[in-house]
């Protein structure tokens, strides 16, 4: 699969990866029609792993919101380039990494949502980033190249073995 900077098998902390750690990965379209295999990979990855249901829903919805923002956001809508999605699974965390070729983006420039109006008030959208963060450990942005946006998403949690 043609992440960049992934010709030899390396997490993003720029270490070489353990023998321990199994690499998944698959290449989807970015269309809607996809969000479900996009799911069913997650949970692939997920059922390695001794996560309560609660914590499995976490990464479920997680996965759906990162791929529905990189299909409106990224493409400006369906079927404008691939997503790239690679989960490693480590001893101790389960580390999703997603790639996609689309607009730049800037996660610094989301506002938080406003969460106290009521909600005939609110805005329709903009809960997505906030939601990422909420449910992973870690929820992290790389831009490794011009034209190459990549989202980071960790969820700590115990193998089995």
């Amino acid at each position: 699969m043609p992440l960049t900077n992934s010709s030899s098998p390396r997490d993003y902390n720029n270490q070489t990866m353990s023998k321990s750690v199994h690499r998944m990965e698959k290449k989807f379209n970015a269309v809607y029609e996809q969000l479900d295999s996009m799911r069913v990979f997650a949970l692939q990855a997920a059922s390695e792993y001794s996560f309560s249901r609660n914590e499995t829903y976490k990464i479920e919805l997680a996965m759906d919101e990162a791929c529905s923002n990189i299909i409106d956001h990224a493409y400006s809508g369906e079927g404008k380039g691939p997503i790239f999605i690679q989960a490693d699974l480590h001893p101790e965390r389960l580390v999703f990494t997603l790639e996609d070729h689309g607009q730049p983006f800037n996660p610094t420039a989301v506002p938080e949502p406003d969460l106290v109006s009521p909600l005939e008030q609110r805005k329709e959208r903009g809960l997505g980033l906030y939601t990422m963060r909420a449910v992973m450990d870690e929820v992290r942005f790389e831009f490794p190249q011009p034209g190459v946006n990549r989202l980071i998403m960790v969820k700590k949690g115990q193998r089995k073995l």
